[in-house]
């Protein structure tokens, strides 16, 4: 008989993958053309996000929408290439951890 996968809160989920996402996307932040200011806002974003606690109040998926809201907001003055591009990376891998723990 196959075994069945035991269903897995999203919540522990998010706990056992945000340590490693988090510090990724600091990485790319801290490696983008942003000024030290907005390198700082967007880390911090980050970091207050990583903390993130889910509950009737505060849902996975309004949760993840504002994370990608404030980053742009940190990145959308921003015209050149390359901090487009690790805007765009930095929202399809946060997308893609949204995917990965709601499954």
């Amino acid at each position: 008989m196959p075994e069945t996968e035991q269903y897995q809160p999203t919540e522990e989920k998010f706990a056992q993958q945000i340590k490693d996402r988090s510090a990724t996307w600091q990485e790319m932040i801290s490696e983008s053309s942003l000024s030290n200011e907005d390198k700082e806002k967007a880390e911090q974003i980050v970091r207050e996000f990583s903390q993130k606690k889910f509950d009737e109040n505060n849902s996975v998926i309004d949760s993840f929408y504002y994370l990608v809201s404030q980053l742009l907001s940190v990145f959308e003055k921003y015209k050149d290439a390359e901090a487009q591009a690790i805007f765009a990376n930095l929202k399809d891998d946060i997308w893609e951890l949204q995917r990965e723990i709601n499954n």
